[in-house]
Parts: C-alpha cells; structure tokens; sequence
C-alpha cells in the first residue's frame, strides 16, 4: 500500500546517490515488501533519481499535485455552501464512528491507529454528513505554523465523482487552521490532470491554494517479483 511502504525524502537533505537507492530496495525485500513506492520532486533532482529508478525495473505510476496556500483570510460568506450537509470535528465519541469509515473506505484495519490520533496534539479530524450518516472526512496537522491536510475520504477523482463535499471540508480546515495559528497550508491532489484544470484544481484555487509541484510516483509493476 502506497502510503506505508513509500519513500519521499531522497534527495531532499543532501544528493541521492545510487547506494542509498540500493540499500532502500534491499530493505524492502528483507521485509517482503515487493512494490516499494519512491516520490521524485523537482527538489529531489527528478532526471538523475529518475535514472537510476527506472535501471533498477521501477516504472512510472502516476503522481500527485503539491499545493500550498499561506493564511490570507477567506471571505465571511462560506464558499461551498450546502444546507442538506454539515461538517464536524472528531471527538474520542465520535472518533470509531470516524475510524470505520476511513477503513471501509481503503479497505484496511487502520482503526487503532486512526483512533489514537484524537485529541493527540497537533491533530483535528473531520467529518462531513448528510442525514446523520458519515460521506466524507479529512484530516489536519499542524505544526510550527504549518498545516498539512490528509486522511481523505472517499479520495475524489479516484474512490468518487463528486469534488464537492472534499471542497466543503477543505474550507473548514482552512477556517480553523488560520483561527489556530497557520501560517502556511499544504495539501495534494491525488488525480492529477497534464492540463491542470478540472474540480479539483478550480476548487482548492477558490480555496487560496496554487500548485507547487508534481510530485512523481515510481514503483514495479503489479507483476515484478523482486
């Protein structure tokens, strides 16, 4: 699974070099992971690592889209507004009813985990409903200023057709994270487009968020067993 098993910060603190690649590989099959994920950024000089990825048989799959906003103001008046849907934060109450969802969702038994995020420092989870009943959530952390965005579900673009109800829960986050001290914002967009253009992008540019990067995704193929 793409997010435990994923490499994203080669080549960021100093250069990549070939023997860290190896040795990353080699971890992962002393552990049986067979299709390792590694994250290229233009940061993470994207031509060389890109190289020596592709020697070694891991191939291309896609990316996501790095976006950021700093913490200008929204405007009064809610931008996605809808009266049939209502969006709250998690409490240690509500925190299973939160958990079981973002597991059926991905189909993993994450809810422990998931569970002790409540109320941990740093961390506020969401839930957006309608009639009482969970359609989609999000989560925030902050740190030092900093609030990144993550733990989404139904994922739009990939797990449903719909953008909006990903949107309402983005300007919340936004809301209360500037009303929490943010000072920047950094979130993804996982079903990036070569144009650019589509719900997701014409929504989080409502929102104040530009595009940073793309950041690449290299793993085997399905098939590859070593």
């Amino acid at each position: 699974f793409i997010h435990f098993n994923c490499v994203k910060n080669i080549g960021v603190d100093g250069p990549a070099t070939e023997d860290q690649l190896d040795s990353l590989l080699a971890h992962y099959r002393a552990a049986g992971i067979l299709r390792p994920w590694f994250c290229t950024s233009p940061h993470t000089e994207p031509s060389r690592l890109r190289c020596w990825l592709e020697a070694r048989g891991l191939q291309h799959q896609s990316g996501w889209e790095r976006i950021f906003r700093v913490a200008t103001p929204l405007p009064a008046e809610p931008l996605f507004p809808a009266d049939d849907l209502s969006v709250e934060e998690v409490t240690s109450k509500t925190a299973p009813e939160w958990a079981s969802f973002i597991d059926a969702k991905y189909r993993l038994p994450t809810s422990p985990w998931l569970i002790a995020l409540v109320g941990r420092e740093g961390w506020r989870h969401y839930m957006l409903k309608r009639d009482g009943a969970v359609a989609a959530v999000r989560s925030m952390f902050i740190s030092d200023g900093a609030a990144w965005s993550g733990i989404d579900a139904p994922v739009p673009g990939i797990m449903a057709p719909s953008f909006d109800l990903d949107a309402m829960l983005g300007e919340r986050l936004v809301r209360d994270g500037i009303a929490a001290g943010a000072r920047l914002f950094v979130a993804d967009i996982e079903a990036p487009r070569p144009e650019r253009d589509g719900p997701a992008y014409r929504n989080y540019a409502r929102l104040g968020f530009k595009i940073a990067y793309l950041r690449s995704h290299y793993s085997y193929l399905p098939a590859h067993s070593s």
